[in-house]
């Protein structure tokens, strides 16, 4: 991988999902992705490091979703992440993945990312990949996972990467070297989770109201 440069180029990513209805329980949930603002709040007052959003399931084809037949993408496509990512373009792409029915498209934007942008950090995190990691790590083209609790180890490894620095002894990672997966030593789980406060200045929230009011919602609180 090449040697980053002093300005980092940071896309966060919250994937798409497909569902068999339009309503909950079996349809999305959509809020913002309070996972991800976490993130960007922890790295965004960070020196030389640029960072945008891309919510691809706060996205949907309205028209495509309401004519489908389930199951149904709802959200934005693998390729249409890429080509942003592409198009800015992100040196680093971490995607945010909180449970397994999200885990197809994960890895298909993962495969269209690094197809896209060869040279980028491609990074998971989130409850599925920290429970099932080897089988992100084989199954999609990714250079590492984070484990449990994102913020400190996101920070630090945007900072290894950012400076050229070697990363793979930040805590709290798992990656590949052959066959095998990988681990730094775990990281300490964050003392006052009120420290990090999400950063809803990246995302348009009209645009979740505009989806809560076509029941696209679940309750009116932001998850």
């Amino acid at each position: 991988m090449p040697e980053m440069p002093s300005t980092l180029r940071v896309m966060l990513v919250r994937p798409p999902g497909r569902f068999m209805s339009t309503r909950f329980p079996d349809g999305p949930m959509v809020g913002p992705p309070r996972a991800l603002l976490h993130l960007a709040a922890a790295v965004g007052d960070e020196p030389g490091v640029e960072l945008r959003l891309v919510d691809a399931l706060a996205e949907p084809d309205v028209v495509a979703v309401e004519a489908a037949t389930p199951p149904f993408l709802f959200g934005l496509t693998a390729d249409e992440v890429a080509r942003r990512a592409a198009a800015w373009p992100a040196q680093v792409v971490g995607i945010s993945t909180m449970a397994a029915y999200y885990r197809r498209e994960t890895i298909e934007i993962a495969h269209a990312v690094r197809a896209a942008l060869p040279d980028a950090f491609i990074v998971l995190g989130g409850s599925d990949p920290t429970v099932d990691a080897g089988r992100y790590l084989t199954e999609a083209p990714i250079d590492a996972v984070c484990i449990g609790e994102g913020e400190a180890t996101f920070v630090e490894l945007v900072q290894r990467l950012r400076d050229g620095d070697p990363w793979r002894d930040v805590a709290g990672l798992a990656w590949r070297e052959g066959a095998a997966v990988r681990r730094s030593a775990p990281r300490a789980l964050l003392d006052e989770l009120d420290d990090t406060v999400p950063d809803y200045g990246l995302v348009d929230l009209d645009r979740y109201f505009a989806l809560a009011a076509r029941g696209w919602r679940a309750r009116p609180t932001f998850l």
